[in-house]
């Protein structure tokens, strides 16, 4: 497994050189610049400006200072935001986006999971019809309508917990739900579907012929069952949960020593 993983990210890594190199390309060879949408300034602010983000300096060289900042892990000062570095403004949003994210996973695969394997146990049962009806739902019912639903129930006419903000784990409750609605509800289709599948091979009949304990046959083929499962995860976990609400745009004040007048960003 370790050996796999070594391979999978060794091959990655000429994929993302790639991708770095076409974008920052693509972004120097787009007519205009960042400061072209700027109220008339002097050519010596301009120049100011040029020199201070490395804009003034030939292409390869840019390149080149580029890459050996991203090996290090610096993305450099934001276009948009004065005073504020890009990665600064990652870790804002990261704060919040990174736990918020990984307790949406992880009820999304408790409920998911153990919903999906329970219903496949008995297929043809009353919860088994009740799970189609709730995947379906969680399918087709998106987040921007789930979230006011449960602020209106649990928040404004039950008071559990804050309508608004973000002052602690409490407040983490209702977002986590919502975002974990729409997860759990495709990992419960796709873990039922998976092992209703894996049930009916012919090594689990064998096991089952030979003595062996439900429980194990059970573990056993959920082995199997859990790969479209894992398969699942990488790309919804690629998306981003939604942050209206939870934060503002950067207010910091620039220092002296920074421009202050840039305000559009790089694409």
């Amino acid at each position: 497994m370790t050996k796999f993983v070594f391979k999978r990210v060794l091959e990655s890594l000429p994929v993302f050189f790639l991708i770095v190199t076409a974008v920052f390309f693509m972004v120097r060879f787009v007519p205009g610049g960042p400061f072209d949408k700027e109220r008339a300034v002097s050519e010596e602010t301009l120049s100011a400006l040029n020199s201070y983000y490395g804009l003034d300096e030939s292409l390869p060289e840019q390149y080149v200072k580029f890459l050996a900042n991203l090996a290090c892990g610096d993305l450099g000062p934001s276009y948009k935001y004065p005073a504020w570095s890009v990665n600064e403004l990652i870790w804002q949003k990261a704060k919040v986006s990174l736990p918020l994210g990984f307790c949406a996973l992880i009820i999304a695969l408790a409920v998911g999971l153990s919903c999906g394997f329970l219903a496949a146990k008995n297929p043809n049962s009353k919860f088994s019809e009740a799970l189609d009806a709730f995947s379906l739902l969680g399918i087709c019912l998106p987040a921007y309508v789930q979230g006011p639903l449960l602020k209106l129930a649990l928040s404004l006419k039950l008071g559990a917990f804050n309508a608004m903000g973000w002052h602690g784990w409490q407040d983490m409750v209702l977002p986590s739900v919502t975002l974990a609605f729409f997860y759990s509800a495709w990992i419960a289709k796709l873990s039922k579907n998976s092992m209703i599948t894996e049930l009916s091979k012919d090594y689990v009949r064998t096991q089952r012929a030979k003595g062996a304990q439900e429980i194990s046959v059970f573990l056993c083929a959920s082995k199997s069952a859990l790969q479209p499962v894992v398969s699942y995860l990488a790309p919804a976990r690629a998306t981003k949960p939604p942050a209206d609400g939870l934060w503002t745009s950067p207010q910091k004040k620039p220092p002296k020593n920074r421009p202050s007048r840039v305000r559009v960003a790089m694409v």
